[in-house]
């Protein structure tokens, strides 16, 4: 079982997520231990004093149960916390109360290979246009625009070669996509058509490579 720190902020309506390291000698990723291991207690870090005009260090924080494995990609969506299971591909909803639904078995975008020994299923989520969401999916790699239960691949390919594995993303304040794309997903660069790990821009339908030394 995962745990995710959760903090809800009734006055603002703004969610907070804390990710917890594992007790010493357990696994971990992700959102934190699992595997019925006790979490390690929460706690606020505040490195930017500011931070305290949005969230309240004194606040409650509670761990919830999760059925992920690998609990990533934490997105707050109508009232919900969804995030995907980067070990074992579905993708999650948990609310306030800690009740867990599935929304979709299979978000990894193919089959995951066990004898790979690294994580292969959905990563980031962020919300995109139209009520939709778009979704790293590490076995496809690609980046998949996910809209009433149906996946739709939106980038793919740069300069003709297949993505690593994309991991994390983000829009900023102009609407520019940032995107990293590290091997992650390709152990021992097995069956990787990139020679870089890259961090590329996505903006008017058009992908740039930014950063190419991330190695």
């Amino acid at each position: 079982m995962n745990r995710i720190g959760l903090i809800a902020l009734s006055s603002l309506a703004l969610p907070a997520f804390l990710l917890a390291q594992p007790p010493a000698g357990g696994g971990g990723g992700g959102f934190g231990g699992r595997g019925g291991q006790q979490a390690t207690p929460f706690k606020i870090v505040a490195i930017d004093p500011a931070l305290n005009s949005l969230l309240d260090p004194t606040q409650k924080l509670d761990s919830l149960e999760t059925p992920a494995q690998n609990g990533e990609g934490p997105m707050w969506r109508e009232g919900k916390l969804w995030f995907s299971d980067q070990k074992a591909g579905p993708m999650y909803t948990v609310d306030l109360d800690g009740k867990t639904a599935v929304i979709v078995e299979n978000g990894a975008g193919g089959t995951i290979n066990p004898n790979w020994g690294a994580n292969q299923g959905p990563n980031a989520q962020i919300p995109y246009k139209d009520g939709a969401v778009l979704i790293c999916r590490q076995v496809s790699r690609d980046i998949a625009v996910f809209k009433d239960g149906k996946f739709t691949p939106l980038i793919t390919t740069f300069e003709g070669h297949q993505l690593n594995s994309p991991n994390d993303m983000i829009f900023s304040a102009n609407g520019t996509l940032w995107i990293t794309d590290p091997p992650y997903a390709t152990p021992s660069g097995a069956d990787s058509q990139m020679p870089h790990q890259s961090v590329y821009r996505f903006k008017d339908g058009k992908l740039a490579r930014v950063i190419d030394d991330l190695d």
